[in-house]
């Protein structure tokens, strides 16, 4: 089994390279094969496992692993790739609340976070405030993005609002439980009186704004709710509904740890990052880099 590696403080942490995804699976290389189960555990890490090293114990040290929703950080992996260490950004894909049980469980260097208080209507902080302790960790503010309904290009079955999904000509697609699409989406529902589970699609789920745009590219669905960049990039019809911002977390101690994390955060800010999600579209990077603290 091909897995990716990485060192996050004491424990080492082994992944299928499966879990990337249909492409990436072949275009990523591994750091190991995991060629022995030892024990199983309970928890989300639910085994431990014997992996023949394909890479040096150095250069695998160096990797930085981010969990969250937002596929631009693929891109910064390539700022981080370009530095004579070799390090490597591994970014595993799935819902912000899921992210930052990864981080709180010490599975991942970095969450990915887009949380909207449903009571005050403010991104993460109200969140953080309940689940996180902030004198262990910190926040940088990655950046604003709109999130709303995505539909067919040109809009054949004229989607104006959350309340047209409760059509029986609708097919949705959906994020998994704990992603912040699928928080968002069972809000509008229950301010609009809709029942969720009453939605044809509704349990259709997928792990990314990526998957759920392909899915209404290809015809598999007509609606669902992302990111206008996700839109943009199958070139499909975007209903904007309100604006998110999309903040990492990591613990404090990560910075001065693990010199990567600096880099990255360099890298975050540098011009040519910048130009590049400009020029994806859907992003205000106004506040990159900001601390946030709660």
């Amino acid at each position: 089994l091909r897995v990716n590696v990485a060192q996050i403080g004491d424990r080492t942490i082994a992944r299928p390279l499966s879990e990337l995804g249909d492409m990436l699976n072949f275009v990523v290389s591994a750091d190991g094969l995991a060629t022995k189960v030892l024990s199983q555990r309970k928890g989300r890490i639910s085994q431990r496992v014997l992996v023949e090293l394909l890479h040096d114990r150095k250069q695998i040290a160096q990797h930085v692993v981010i969990a969250g929703c937002d596929p631009s950080l693929f891109i910064a992996g390539g700022y981080i790739r370009q530095l004579p260490e070799m390090a490597r950004i591994m970014n595993w894909t799935m819902g912000s609340a899921n992210a930052l049980r990864a981080l709180l469980d010490g599975e991942v260097h970095i969450a990915g976070v887009h949380l909207v208080d449903a009571r005050s209507g403010e991104c993460n902080i109200p969140y953080l405030k309940r689940h996180v302790k902030g004198k262990d960790y910190l926040g940088i503010r990655f950046a604003s993005w709109v999130q709303g309904i995505i539909v067919t290009a040109g809009n054949p079955k004229q989607i104006r609002s959350i309340e047209d999904l409760g059509r029986a000509d609708m097919r949705l697609v959906n994020r998994e439980a704990g992603a912040g699409a699928r928080f968002f989406l069972d809000t509008l529902l229950k301010k609009a009186g809709i029942v969720g589970r009453q939605l044809n699609g509704y349990d259709h789920e997928v792990s990314s704004h990526l998957e759920i745009a392909r899915l209404i590219r290809d015809g598999l669905a007509d609606v669902g709710i992302g990111v206008e960049s996700a839109a943009r990039h199958y070139g499909l019809d975007f209903i904007p509904l309100r604006e998110e911002q999309y903040d990492l977390i990591l613990r404090k101690s990560m910075l001065a740890s693990h010199p990567m994390i600096d880099r990255l955060l360099d890298a975050m800010v540098s011009r040519p990052f910048r130009l590049e999600l400009e020029a994806l579209g859907g992003y205000d990077l106004a506040d990159i880099g900001t601390s946030l603290s709660w």
